[in-house]
């Protein structure tokens, strides 16, 4: 079902989140994420200038493979396009996500915190 009609607005920002799984030949699952978000106006940034509209703020991809018991074997992340230097800065952390034992295990639990959980450890890192 549709939502109902808008009331006047104007559209400032789109982000793009797109999930895909899959299978792979040695047994891992591998998620892989991209996220894109971007503003319908032109703006100044002090790190990246002048910023266009319809120009990515974020450009970021996430693979995460996981094994049958959703234990994390692998990741990587990668940022093609950032606001800040900062944003690229953190890239390391997530390298140190736990693979192997069960403090992994946390970050899929059912009922659990799942990527908010994660996502904070790996930007506290």
């Amino acid at each position: 079902m549709p939502l109902s009609p808008p009331k006047p607005r104007q559209h400032l920002h789109t982000r793009d989140i797109d999930l895909r799984g899959y299978f792979r030949e040695d047994g891992l699952f591998d998620i892989e994420v991209h996220f894109s978000d971007k503003k319908t106006y032109t703006y100044e940034n002090r790190w990246r200038g002048h910023v266009a509209s319809g120009y990515p703020v974020h450009d970021m991809s996430i693979r995460v493979s996981l094994d049958c018991d959703l234990v994390i074997r692998e990741i990587e992340a990668v940022m093609d396009v950032q606001p800040y230097q900062m944003c690229s800065d953190i890239l390391g952390n997530f390298q140190s996500v736990p693979s192997g034992g069960s403090q992994s295990n946390q970050f899929f639990q059912p009922g659990g915190s799942g990527s908010l959980e994660m996502h904070t450890r790996i930007k506290s890192h």
